[in-house]
């Protein structure tokens, strides 16, 4: 701990069970170093609270095993005086906030730039067998040069296909996972048995935030959710979704049909065609349909149209992050 002074006056992140500094690296005489202080013990002292422990050891365990450019790096870790530490590099903003303080939507290149960066990330992390399962705006960071990186995997589960465990043992992870407005609705209605399209759904939801400067589904209860859900992409059916009818919580609440919004509705009349049709796949009910997230880095939607100016892009991105 003695390795890590907090910058007086320095920004400081704070959430339910940890708190972020930024601090110097009295080693290395780096200025620049995030501490985040994991609790791991109750009010009571010694007595530990074993999901924050699981969470911890998770996250530390997916960190372990991640190197990519678009994913947080983790720098160092130990364990003092009853809480987990963790270091990574110090990034000055989060696309949350970036967001919140944009005056206006973010041009296109800025939006393609950003979700072809989170998409990298997510593949990346899918490729080293993990799940994120809680992908949003607040759990993406952003450098000061505008490059994001996927950070915050205290939710984070090892992930194995459903055809390499025994029948007798599927999946069974809990479907309390993801921040609400982001959750997918194999999730929203009860599944256990999930993969990484679970992540895939939550990057459509925040492709489309980022394209409409607003959140995509900001329901205000688990029912509310589904109700917007279902208000924007109309009812689902088994026949589109052959596993819906199984889902533990489906049929436990009924809504009126609903017939879907057409998506460039909600994008709006000068969003392009390749836009309307990625987030289309990505927001598909069946989980089935949904791309990977290496299969969505291919699609027509990122390849540069004519006149692309990527230093314009990196000025924006840049003055946003500042």
């Amino acid at each position: 701990m003695e390795r890590y002074e907090t910058i007086t006056g320095s920004t400081r992140r704070s959430g339910a069970f940890s708190t972020i500094w930024r601090c110097r690296d009295s080693l290395t005489g780096l200025d620049n170093v995030a501490l985040k202080r994991v609790r791991l013990c109750s009010g009571r002292e010694g007595e530990a609270h074993s999901d924050r422990e699981e969470a911890a050891a998770r996250e530390l365990g997916a960190l372990r095993r991640l190197r990519h450019p678009n994913v947080v790096e983790l720098l160092g870790a130990f364990a003092h005086e009853g809480a987990l530490h963790l270091a990574f590099e110090w990034h000055p903003t989060d696309l949350r906030c970036t967001l919140g303080r944009a005056e206006a939507p973010l041009s296109r290149g800025a939006v393609r730039r950003l979700a072809a960066q989170l998409l990298a990330g997510v593949a990346h992390v899918h490729a080293r067998g993990i799940l994120h399962r809680d992908l949003k705006p607040a759990n993406l960071l952003l450098s000061a040069d505008g490059a994001l990186r996927v950070a915050d995997f205290g939710l984070a589960r090892p992930c194995l296909p459903s055809s390499a465990a025994p029948e007798a043992a599927p999946r069974a992870y809990t479907h309390t996972v993801a921040t609400r407005w982001y959750r997918a609705p194999e999730l929203l209605w009860g599944a256990r048995d999930y993969g990484p399209a679970v992540d895939v759904w939550a990057v459509g939801c925040i492709l489309v935030e980022l394209m409409n400067h607003a959140p995509l589904f900001p329901g205000g209860s688990d029912i509310g959710q589904i109700a917007k859900v279902i208000a924007t992409l109309g009812s689902p059916s088994a026949e589109r979704w052959p596993g819906l009818l199984q889902l533990p919580d489906y049929g436990k609440m009924e809504f009126d049909f609903v017939a879907p919004v057409d998506m460039r509705c909600i994008l709006g009349d000068d969003a392009s065609d390749a836009a309307v049709d990625l987030a289309g796949k990505l927001l598909s009910y069946n989980p089935a349909d949904r791309p990977t997230a290496a299969e969505a880095l291919q699609h027509a939607y990122f390849e540069l149209p004519p006149g692309d100016c990527a230093a314009q892009t990196d000025r924006e991105l840049q003055a946003l992050c500042k």
